[in-house]
């Protein structure tokens, strides 16, 4: 019997947290360099602001100039569709979603 093996990667629930400064950034490092330093312990990271509100394509771009190009964003979905619609529409929500996200997700294919 043959078992597929998956990717483990290892990350947070975001980033940008004032009470690691100190613990986990170095004291005195600058707010916008935090995710490359993130970036140099971790390959993934969970981006919360997408639950709030869609970001458009230039943040991610600027996003993707701090980390290696194998660096995984794991893209939460908006809550207008999980939260608002109740996934009503499900297939409609998803998929606007995706358009707005699709450099997020492509950007290392």
């Amino acid at each position: 019997m043959t078992r597929e093996h998956g990717i483990l990667r290892v990350g947070t629930s975001g980033y940008q947290y004032d009470h690691w400064v100190g613990n986990f950034y170095p004291s005195g490092l600058p707010q916008k360099e935090w995710l490359e330093h993130y970036a140099q312990h971790f390959d993934t990271v969970e981006i919360n602001n997408t639950f709030y509100h869609l970001r458009d394509r230039s943040t991610f771009e600027s996003w993707g100039q701090w980390v290696p190009s194998d660096f995984l964003y794991a893209v939460k979905f908006s809550r207008y569709g999980s939260h608002i619609k109740r996934l009503k529409a499900a297939e409609q929500t998803v998929f606007a979603c995706l358009a707005y996200t699709n450099y997020a997700l492509s950007r290392g294919a």
